[in-house]
């Protein structure tokens, strides 16, 4: 499917002009390339959009699985999605792992 900045806007309730700043910076930093008017990941880009994926469902499914609500546990898998490092995600699910074994 094709992506446009209008569908990023609908998504993240943002503001067309900073969906447009965001989308140009990613385009600089090669994460993003326009084919036509669609926004096209790069392989950097795709990288990047698994590892962040990756946190996302992981965090999700552990607050689930703590008895977070549904809209909640969404939200903060979102937020900690972005600032945690892949060392300090790689260090909690093998401390969470080591944990679960006992």
């Amino acid at each position: 499917d094709k992506v446009f900045n209008k569908d990023i806007v609908k998504y993240t309730k943002l503001s067309k002009p900073s969906v447009s700043v965001a989308v140009n910076n990613l385009v600089d930093e090669g994460y993003v390339y326009r084919e036509f008017r669609s926004i096209k990941l790069t392989e950097k880009g795709e990288k990047i959009g698994k590892e962040l994926y990756s946190k996302h469902l992981y965090f999700y499914n552990l607050f689930i699985d703590l008895g977070v609500e549904h809209k909640q546990a969404v939200e903060e898998a979102c937020g900690i999605e972005h600032i945690i490092s892949n060392d300090t995600f790689t260090r909690i699910k093998k401390f969470i792992g080591e944990k679960l074994n006992r």
